[in-house]
């Protein structure tokens, strides 16, 4: 089943979910749909308290997601990390340095990364950071962090393992997929990964997709 995952089904079927990068908004088909990280800071389970040292971790950990992308596709310029004033100061190497340890002790084959997908039921999208299978065997979602791993970080990769059963033409049951996610530190370590086949989380986050759905009618 594993092998037969196609990325080019992934591809077209992601064509109706776009992407606003700039606003991190979703468009189903034209309409407006909420995004999993925004279904959880709404209501609250996401705390994003809006101060400084906070908001330079999110602005590091943006980099770093971006880093690794770029390495994953085969066109990071490396010397920019140590060549720049700032993304040295940030430690984005380090960072970096972490998830290729972790990519090389946990990963056999990575399927896809960055990637936009959306629940065919409940109309809500996210972009996962990777879709891997690891050495052992496992088909897992995950997501990065560049700092401690928040609670709530198994509701949104549960989120997204939901929205990928979802796709029927993947044909995957729940047994098969896994979701997952690390912590990478600035040294070039990380810190354990937390990996699960657990559903019972996506009942909290449809009850909170559901205050998000109603308070936009309203406002409507």
């Amino acid at each position: 089943m594993h092998e037969s995952f196609s990325i080019t089904q992934e591809i077209a079927r992601n064509k109706m979910i776009a992407l606003d990068e700039d606003t991190h908004t979703y468009r189903w088909d034209g309409i407006k749909v909420p995004g999993v990280t925004e279904v959880l800071t709404r209501t609250g389970i996401a705390t994003l308290p809006d101060l400084e040292p906070l908001r330079r971790g999110r602005y590091r950990g943006s980099i770093v997601h971006k880093a690794i992308e770029l390495t994953e596709k085969g066109t990071l310029a490396e010397d920019n990390l140590t060549n720049n004033t700032e993304l040295a100061e940030l430690n984005i190497l380090g960072y970096l340095n972490a998830y290729r340890r972790f990519r090389d002790e946990w990963i056999a084959k990575i399927v896809n990364f960055e990637m936009v997908v959306g629940h065919e039921i409940f109309r809500y999208a996210g972009k996962l950071d990777q879709l891997s299978i690891t050495i052992d065997g496992r088909l897992c979602v995950w997501d990065w962090k560049s700092g401690k791993l928040p609670w709530w970080v198994e509701l949104q990769t549960g989120a997204y393992l939901e929205a990928i059963l979802s796709m029927k033409e993947l044909n995957l049951e729940s047994d098969e997929l896994w979701h997952g996610a690390v912590a990478f530190r600035p040294d070039g370590t990380y810190d354990t990964p937390r990996l699960s086949q657990g559903r019972s989380g996506f009942s909290i986050f449809r009850q909170a997709l559901n205050i998000v759905n109603f308070t936009d009618r309203k406002a409507a």
